[in-house]
């Protein structure tokens, strides 16, 4: 309602970004995940949102307007979330291809023990 509260909001929407960066990288380094190439895409929409979020928080010409983009900041921050959710993914894809992968020991008589 103040002048003061919607100058936070710029900062609320870097601080995403930030997030945002890192959950898009999260999501491009498992290659060998194919479940991991679906997510990089909900990331740049959640990008383009939080982008217009961003630059409509930079040019309010006055307060009635800056009042505005708190609900697109709140829908920015809700696709963020999904998205930075959605990253957990590939790690846990990537941690059973891992496990799934492990040589298997070379005595047959421990395979038959374990």
């Amino acid at each position: 309602m103040s002048c003061y509260l919607a100058a936070l909001i710029p900062m609320s929407c870097y601080l995403a970004a930030l997030i945002l960066m890192s959950c898009c990288l999260a999501a491009l380094i498992p290659m060998s995940c194919y479940l991991a190439a679906l997510i990089p895409m909900s990331c740049y929409l959640a990008a383009l949102i939080l982008m217009s979020c961003c630059l409509a928080a930079l040019i309010p010409m006055s307060c009635y307007l800056a009042a505005l983009i708190p609900m697109s900041c709140y829908l920015a921050a809700l696709i963020l979330m999904s998205c930075y959710l959605a990253a957990l993914i590939p790690m846990s894809c990537c941690l059973a291809a891992l496990t799934v992968n492990r040589r298997p020991a070379k005595d047959p008589d421990a395979l038959l023990l374990s």
